[in-house]
């Protein structure tokens, strides 16, 4: 995860910046958001198709490491940097809070379908 690390190193960087934290943090919001979108992509893990497994296990590793990366530098961050890192790892929750409903609703729509056959073909004459 040596891209976490380095992601982190970054995300540092930016709540070192003399700018308002507003700033900040919409800085390391677009990194964050940047950052997965290439994840995904990498992974090949589109917005309507299914997603391998190993793919799916590898982004969820990836997000639950960045996530706890986060939240230790967040404790240990001074007060003005904290919010900066307060707002990643919210985005970074609400993602992975994303994926599980999504993953969810997916299995219901396919216990859905499974459960309504197609009706049987008429063979009768007189109908």
């Amino acid at each position: 995860m040596h891209r976490n690390v380095a992601l982190l190193m970054r995300l540092e960087q930016i709540a070192a910046r003399p700018c308002p934290c507003e700033e900040r943090a919409a800085y390391a919001l677009m990194l964050i958001k940047a950052d997965i979108a290439q994840l995904y992509a990498w992974l090949g893990i589109g917005a309507s198709n299914r997603i391998d497994i190993k793919a799916k296990v590898f982004a969820d590793n990836r997000l639950a490491d960045l996530r706890n990366r986060v939240l230790r530098t967040e404790v240990r961050t001074s007060a003005p940097s904290r919010p900066i890192f307060t707002a990643v790892r919210h985005h970074i929750e609400m993602i992975r809070h994303i994926e599980m409903i999504r993953r969810v609703l997916a299995s219901r729509i396919a216990e859905n379908r499974a459960d309504v056959l197609p009706p049987a073909p008429v063979t009768d004459p007189h109908w």
